[in-house]
């Protein structure tokens, strides 16, 4: 009776680098790089979000008149869509993406440049689907994780080439 001997566990790992049953073209083409994009998030709101905030304060000169001209708020928003809308039509990446190695990208063009216009309604659709959390869940239910503001602006977000 001839012995049957076990390969170890760790061995076995490291000779996949996959699951058996999964095929790498399965899987999708744009992931979704949920914590990478929170943190450009943050990153983007503290570098150009935070100082419109503190000018658009300081010209006003207190918490008070700040809270209570909704005008200067909704200014606000606007020039920080405009600045990001800047940053992604001239590099493609905004600096919270730059940070994490993320690049927005058009599909459907070869150089795969955003243009302004495109990259401002992605923000406006940004804020509507983050204020219903509709366009931002869609993610979840789709193969190639696109949010609804992807799909309609027809953009990707990919990790970024490196540099060299």
């Amino acid at each position: 009776m001839e012995k049957r001997i076990k390969p170890r566990w760790r061995t076995i790992k490291q000779s996949k680098s996959h699951t058996p049953n999964s095929n790498p073209a399965d899987t999708h083409k744009s992931p979704f790089f949920l914590v990478e994009r929170i943190i450009a998030f943050i990153t983007d709101m503290f570098m150009i979000n935070m100082p419109i905030l503190y000018i658009a304060y300081f010209v006003l000169g207190s918490k008070e008149a700040f809270l209570g001209n909704q005008i200067v708020i909704f200014s606000c928003v606007g020039v920080f869509g405009i600045i990001l809308s800047l940053f992604i039509a001239s590099s493609g990446q905004t600096p919270g993406y730059r940070y994490v190695g993320l690049k927005l990208v058009a599909q459907d063009t070869t150089e795969g440049k955003v243009p302004f216009v495109v990259a401002f309604l992605r923000y406006v659709l940004w804020i509507i689907s983050m204020a219903t959390l509709v366009g931002v869940c869609i993610a979840y239910f789709r193969k190639d994780r696109k949010t609804f503001y992807d799909l309609v602006c027809h953009t990707n977000i990919i990790q970024a080439p490196k540099k060299s």
